[in-house]
């Protein structure tokens, strides 16, 4: 009865009790708290089981309320540490509906689904007590269908013949030997138009109906069909063997698989089969993916009047995946941003053109990189929408290098005019004129922010925190209001705040004045060293003290 987790993380961890995949279990128990410290073995730790209750769950029909054969059926409870803790698995529904385990006594959730019913979800917790057997009834809503006979040209029943629902299919299904079908798909209310797909890639056959009433029967006739042909090549010309290409039709409001994947041979040549004409509102794109490129999708397929000529698509281009992008990831408070996962797409976000998926996570300094990446524009997501401080979206390029991801806000990271090693540009452009008093041989601190932002304020208000600090470390501070904005609700913010620094105004075009000093996003600190040639800049407020040192040698 004894085990082992050895190469753990400091970490406090939930221990749990899993059950045999083929059985119920003849053990139960509540998860056990265990923490571990760095270098530590925590030893003895003592799980207690018992055979807890039996818990039936049997599955019906919503409407019919006949036996659900091979329904999947999961319960959960709730952990006694950290998240919901499953300590059941899923168990498939006998010939009777009924799916039978062994818990710990208390309460318990049930999910369930099966093919053609929608997904189910306990709006209760249920209690079950220990040494009973506590039995639970429920009904899964039926997805719609529509059924329907396949024929050829002559009228004929067409047997195993694939039909599909569009634009939302749970599973194409095969005609019977008489040609007969029934499919079935999600309920979505935002669905307009629906349509049958049948597909005979053998004879290179196909169908395409519009139905509107789900309880009349559905005819398919057959017709000949187009067939597509085309390469995927690398920037060179050179075929790209096993890419992975896909049909896809855009109906309205939806965009919808064709058929199944096909793979270029060796050559990088694909050849797509038994493809119906397309229709006002079911038009063809194509989209191919390869192991170390980007994904493209062409969506102009022009079409011919006579299936029997092959359909001549242009060589897909697929860019190579050989640069990286690199930065850091801050809070609304400028914090540097540790473990927060990071989510790379395409340009606005797109997962089918110009960049492949890729996920990462910040390391303890909020720092990342991704590589096998493309050249080209590309959307970074920092954090989810529902974690604390929000996501943080990032428009940049395939090979940019230290970029700032500000959590709860987006941004644009435009190309770096570095001024490390240059000496610091005219302040008076920005109506500020320091005296020899004020910056003589002194360190220069620049930091041009947006008082209309939460991150850029609570910079100004720390640094001003800071200010007799900086002053005895031979610092002289000045910001810089880097947007459009009123000058007397500024000068009225500086006031009220008492911000104890030269506050000056980009002036002219922004959008230049920022690029000139090369500022990416706010706020944003430039630190020259005593001869004002600039040393650091672009890095959070945590990095100051580690760069006035660096400045000062």
């Amino acid at each position: 009865g004894r085990f082992c987790f050895k190469g753990l993380p400091a970490d406090a961890f939930s221990l749990q009790v899993v059950p045999p995949r083929d059985r119920m279990a003849d053990w139960v128990g509540k998860d056990v708290k265990a923490t571990v410290q760095t270098g530590q073995t925590v030893r003895d730790v003592t799980i207690p089981v018992g055979k807890g209750a039996i818990f039936e769950v049997v599955a019906r029909d919503g409407e019919t309320n006949d036996l659900i054969e091979g329904a999947w059926i999961y319960v959960s409870q709730e952990a006694n540490f950290g998240r919901h803790s499953c300590y059941v698995k899923s168990v498939i529904a006998d010939a009777g509906g009924s799916a039978r385990f062994r818990v710990p006594e208390g309460k318990c959730s049930i999910s369930a689904g099966s093919r053609n019913y929608n997904y189910y979800r306990s709006a209760e917790p249920i209690t079950v007590v220990k040494g009973k057997v506590t039995k639970h009834h429920i009904q899964l809503e039926r997805h719609p269908s529509v059924s329907g006979i396949v024929r050829n040209k002559n009228g004929q029943p067409v047997a195993s013949v694939a039909v599909a629902s569009k634009p939302v299919c749970e599973q194409a299904v095969r005609t019977n030997a008489d040609g007969r079908f029934e499919v079935s798909w999600r309920r979505r209310s935002s669905i307009r138009k629906k349509f049958l797909l049948a597909q005979d890639a053998q004879r290179n056959l196909a169908g395409l109906v519009e139905f509107k009433d789900e309880s009349q029967p559905v005819d398919i006739r057959l017709e000949p069909a187009f067939t597509l042909k085309g390469q995927v090549a690398d920037p060179d010309g050179k075929g790209i063997a096993m890419a992975s290409i896909s049909l896809w039709a855009s109906l309205p409001g939806w965009s919808t698989n064709v058929g199944e994947q096909v793979f270029t041979d060796a050559k990088g040549f694909y050849q797509i089969s038994a493809v119906p004409p397309p229709q006002p509102d079911f038009s063809y794109s194509i989209g191919a993916n390869a192991k170390g490129y980007g994904p493209l999708s062409l969506s102009k397929i022009t079409f011919g009047d006579d299936p029997a000529n092959p359909v001549e698509i242009d060589a897909i281009v697929l860019p190579p995946a050989n640069q990286s992008i690199s930065g850091v990831v801050v809070d609304s408070e400028d914090e540097l941003a540790a473990g927060v996962p990071i989510f790379l797409a395409g340009p606005s976000g797109s997962r089918t053109t110009g960049q492949p998926r890729r996920v990462t996570v910040t390391d303890a300094q909020g720092r990342f990189l991704i590589d096998r990446i493309c050249r080209g524009p590309l959307r970074l997501q920092a954090n989810f929408g529902s974690s604390p401080g929000g996501s943080g979206f990032l428009d940049a390029q395939g090979g940019d290098k230290d970029v700032k991801i500000i959590l709860g806000q987006e941004g644009i990271h435009r190309p770096h005019v570095s001024l490390v090693g240059k000496p610091l540009p005219e302040l008076k452009d920005c109506k500020i004129d320091l005296s020899s008093t004020d910056a003589g041989d002194k360190m220069i601190l620049v930091c041009f922010f947006d008082m209309e932002q939460r991150p850029s304020r609570n910079c100004i208000m720390r640094l001003a925190k800071q200010a007799e600090q900086l002053k005895q470390r031979g610092v002289t501070v000045v910001v810089i209001q880097a947007s459009k904005i009123d000058e007397n609700t500024l000068n009225e913010w500086v006031k009220k705040y008492n911000i104890p620094f030269p506050v000056g105004i980009v002036q002219g075009d922004v959008g230049k004045n920022r690029f000139a000093w090369g500022v990416r996003s706010l706020p944003w600190l430039i630190l020259t060293d005593h001869e004002h040639i600039v040393r650091s800049n672009g890095f959070s407020l945590a990095e100051l003290d580690e760069k006035i040192q660096s400045a000062e040698k």
